[in-house]
This record gives structure tokens, sequence and C-alpha cells, in this order.
């Protein structure tokens, strides 16, 4: 799928969400954050799927920021301890995925930003999910909340400005590289549901052994 997504496409995706957004304010999209498992321990990680959709990128606690046709990313506060230990995209592979040229540390990012926030009356960003809710009885990323908690202490008079019409017009309407995604995920499915069917002639085949060979085909 990397192959499908180039940073030509997030750039495209940017370049049509500043379009739809008409307003001058600095837009300022966070990434999802990891959330515990246990002890020491994260849930595998997923990354908040309209900040992927401008930047392909998939690190927890990111920023995206784009001012005045300009655009940076800022990384997360540990970023040098996950990228020493657990592994991390460099600054420079970050650019290479996202087309988005500045990569800045959080000190620095932030810095940066702290200055624009201080001068600004808006901030166009995505408002946050609740923090837990009722209708799907689960909790939320509260990465989103976390950040926009951030922008108010800088600036306690902002407003924020809600880009999720403009992320749901964009999306709804799907560019060749995801119609091409979509239809090898068909074909992918296609494969995996004529492997489970031949097994499944079979008396002694289980429903575990059917969900353990789709997972394997899906692989």
């Amino acid at each position: 799928m990397s192959s499908i997504f180039t940073a030509e496409f997030f750039s495209g995706n940017r370049q049509q969400l500043a379009s739809l957004f008409t307003g001058t304010a600095p837009i300022i999209l966070p990434a999802n954050g990891l959330l515990q498992s246990s002890a020491d321990m994260t849930y595998p990680f997923r990354q908040e799927r309209n900040f992927w959709y401008v930047t392909g990128i998939d690190e927890p606690d990111a920023i995206l920021v784009i001012d005045k046709g300009r655009e940076y990313i800022i990384v997360s506060e540990d970023y040098e301890h996950k990228a020493r230990f657990e592994g991390a995209l460099s600054f420079e592979q970050i650019a290479a995925v996202s087309g988005v040229k500045e990569v800045l540390s959080h000190k620095d990012g932030w810095a940066k930003l702290t200055t624009r926030l201080r001068k600004v009356k808006h901030v166009a960003t995505l408002a946050p999910s609740p923090a837990y809710v009722q209708y799907y009885g689960f909790y939320t990323n509260p990465a989103r909340a976390i950040v926009i908690e951030k922008i108010k202490s800088m600036n306690e008079t902002i407003e924020l400005l809600d880009l999720r019409q403009h992320f749901a017009a964009m999306r709804m309407v799907k560019k060749q590289p995801e119609l091409e995604a979509i239809g090898q995920a068909i074909a992918i499915t296609s494969r995996s549901l004529q492997s489970i069917t031949k097994k499944a002639r079979y008396l002694d085949t289980t429903e575990s052994d059917i969900d353990n060979e789709l997972r394997y085909q899906f692989r």
C-alpha cells in the first residue's frame, strides 16, 4: 500500500484542505497518542485517520501545522526515546513520506507555534471527541483534547474552528490511489475466502481454524 499512497497524494490532500478552509487561521492537526494496555505496555497503535490522510505518518503524538502556505510537523516530546529504544521514522523519512519539508523537534516546534498562537484569534482543528462515548460504550483517544488544552493555555481567548465538515467533503469522494487500494483489498479478501472454502470442506475444520486461516491470508 505504501507504493500507492505517495507524498504527492498526501500533499494534494493538504492543498485541498487549505482550499476548502478559506480562513487565515492556522490549521493544527494532532495525531493519536499511545494508549496504555498494562503497566508499561501499550495497545497496538492506530493513527488518527484524518491526520494520516494528510500526512501518511504513523508516529504517535505528532502535530501537523499549516499556516499561510507554510507547513511543518512537530514530533512528540519523547520522540528521541522512542527512536532510540523502539524505532521511529527519522526527520528525513517523515519529510519523504508526508511531503512536509520542515520537521521540528517538540521543543522547537512548540516554540514556533506558541509565537503564532499568541497573535491569532482563531485556530482551525478537529473538535475533540467526548472522553466517553455512551452509545458505543468506549473511551476515546485523548490526544486531540490534550493539544487543544495546550493551545488554550497559550492563548485563553482563542476560538476553535472545526474542520470536520471539510474532511467529510474530502474523504467521501475517493481519489485514484484510494480506489486502487480498495481494489487490492477486495482481491485479497476474495483469495482469502477461496482458501477458506477449501479448508471448510473437511469435517474436522473448526471456526478457530477458519479464523486463523483468514488472518494468515490477510497478513
